[in-house]
């Protein structure tokens, strides 16, 4: 798979889940974020993920 569609994907799970944080996001921040100690950022970083999948994969159909 593209990177490029890959952070598209993660972009519009942010946009949904975060609307107000108004960021570029990229599969490294999200990387960067899972291996902080910051249990907040975490539990983010988990959701991101999730809904970064179901905007891969929900969008083949």
């Amino acid at each position: 798979m593209e990177p490029k569609k890959i952070d598209d994907a993660l972009q519009r799970a942010v946009d949904k889940l975060e609307p107000e944080l108004n960021v570029t996001i990229h599969a490294s921040d999200v990387i960067d974020a899972v291996s902080e100690s910051n249990k907040d950022s975490k539990s983010f970083s988990i959701r991101l993920i999730q809904e970064t999948l179901h905007e891969l994969f929900d969008d083949r159909n």
